[in-house]
């Protein structure tokens, strides 16, 4: 299993593989037709990895500009899918090249979580700065939406660790309302969950999918959504 990191500078292709068999009832699009509404002129997402949200940004915004801190992952979402209306840049999270109010909608999804694992003694600094960006570049009133993850081949949902449960709490004291969605994978087999979810999550995750003996594998996930 390479790291989050490693994955996300050199395994485009992999996770693209991972990201295109989840939300097999459509629950985050279901999400995004309520939150959208007027349909946005110009949307902003961050984290946009292979462009999985972006596609979906781009069917309901008159424009998208997506980035992401990897080079490697703009890259193969312009590969999987070049849309008309969607322009790619590479950006961290707290410093978009984007003016104030530039946006009728702010995205980022399965983003900022990262910061817990990557920056473990100063994640809060770091989720606040990249949360105080998306508000900047935010029109007055404009929606603000955070996808993150509530567990993976988990029965019920929940904040896999501590810092995460933590992180979610912030967004709440700063007036966002979470929305729990299922979103669980649907793969081809079973063998091809745990072959992929092993690669993302490791080997202790592709044993539990393995003893699931499914191809449906459970994922939760919290739309935390402010401005609508």
């Amino acid at each position: 299993m390479p790291s989050y990191e490693e994955t996300y500078a050199r395994h485009a292709d992999r996770y693209e593989e991972l990201v295109r068999h989840e939300d097999r009832g459509h629950a985050l699009e279901a999400l995004l037709d309520r939150v959208l509404l007027p349909r946005p002129a110009r949307v902003i997402e961050l984290g946009c990895g292979t462009g999985r949200i972006t596609r979906l940004l781009a069917a309901r915004a008159d424009r998208v500009r997506a980035y992401d801190g990897s080079a490697h992952m703009i890259d193969a979402a312009r590969s999987v899918s070049l849309r008309p209306n969607v322009e790619y840049g590479v950006a961290d999270n707290a410093s978009l090249p984007e003016p104030d109010g530039a946006a009728d909608a702010m995205v980022a999804g399965w983003s900022i979580g990262h910061v817990t694992g990557f920056y473990p003694d100063a994640w809060r600094e770091h989720a606040r700065r990249a949360v105080d960006e998306m508000l900047r570049c935010a029109r007055a009133g404009a929606p603000v939406i955070l996808f993150e993850t509530m567990g993976t081949c988990s029965a019920e949902p929940g904040a896999p660790n501590e810092r995460l449960r933590d992180l979610y709490a912030m967004f709440e004291e700063d007036g966002f309302v979470r929305e729990v969605l299922d979103t669980s994978y649907e793969f081809p087999s079973p063998a091809h969950a745990a072959r992929v979810l092993g690669f993302f999550f490791g080997a202790g995750m592709e044993d539990k999918v393995r003893a699931r003996a499914s191809a449906i594998v459970p994922e939760w996930t919290a739309a935390f959504v402010r401005g609508r």
